[in-house]
């Protein structure tokens, strides 16, 4: 943003996710945005989901991003989304005690 040698990339949002994607650390991405019936992004409704990634890059081959975490964005509401293994530990543990 104070750098204006890279007004170019914050020209359009492909070139500023472009130019992310050639560095490498922590980010976060917008994983998918809400769209209404005719495919155009509701702004102000629906929710988002945002991605917390660590991005290293490897020589001669594709990038290894790691998800750190999930998020849900629901108007002014952010929730971090539970992990695969929170999710069945607690269905196994729920299933336990309904039996025993």
């Amino acid at each position: 943003m104070y750098n204006p040698s890279m007004a170019y990339v914050l020209a359009t949002r492909l070139d500023f996710e472009g130019a992310l994607r050639a560095m490498q650390g922590l980010e976060f991405v917008v994983a998918h945005r809400p769209q209404d019936f005719y495919g155009e992004p509701q702004i102000s409704q629906g929710v988002w989901v945002v991605r917390k990634q660590n991005r290293r890059k490897q020589p001669a081959s594709d990038d290894d991003v790691t998800i750190l975490a999930t998020y849900f964005v629901v108007g002014e509401n952010i929730y971090k989304a539970p992990s695969l293994h929170a999710i069945v530990s607690s269905r196994m543990v729920r299933k336990t005690l309904i039996f025993c």
